[in-house]
């Protein structure tokens, strides 16, 4: 019934218009290997990650966290807009190359959040891309408790908020 508007600067449209979307910006090599984290020239593991155990091998980003890119993630995430995830995922397609891997997954939200969302942004971003890199869409992770938000608990604290907090899907 409403037109559909801009995430980020609200002018009627599409869900991220051309200006805006333009605006974000991307992330190009060279970045760490590991953590994704751009630098002066390519390296295995950045003075971020170095030294620090991390819960996954690889990680990339496609755009810088700024003000902008937090409206927009914050409309998709908070605010319902579900017509974001496949504008996000041509986005990261554009940035980052298709993976060489079996299946693209996701880490689940929790009932409470996916209540209050009454979607799971992360799924149905990874879906998204999965049918852009054509690749298959899985579900490895099931959720087996509730965790405080990780919203603002420092880095530290993260790791010990979700111990226990998912467990695999039985194949």
């Amino acid at each position: 019934v409403l037109p559909s508007r801009c995430a980020c600067c609200d002018v009627p449209g599409r869900p991220l218009c051309d200006d805006c979307r333009d605006r974000l910006i991307r992330i190009a090599p060279p970045v760490c290997d590991r953590c994704g984290c751009p630098g002066a020239w390519p390296v295995r593991r950045c003075v971020e990650c170095k030294g620090r155990r991390l819960g996954f091998r690889r990680a990339r980003a496609a755009i810088v966290y700024d003000a902008r890119a937090r409206k927009v993630v914050s409309s998709w995430k908070e605010r319902g807009r579900r017509d974001l995830a496949g504008v996000l995922a041509l986005l990261v397609a554009e940035v980052v190359a298709r993976p060489t891997v079996d299946a693209v997954t996701f880490v689940p939200g929790d009932r409470e959040r996916t209540r209050e969302r009454s979607h799971v942004p992360a799924e149905r971003l990874a879906r998204e891309l999965a049918e852009l890199w054509d690749v298959p869409d899985a579900r490895f992770l099931r959720r087996v408790g509730s965790a405080p938000r990780q919203a603002r608990l420092p880095r530290a604290k993260r790791r010990a908020n979700v111990r226990g907090a998912f467990a695999a899907v039985a194949r």
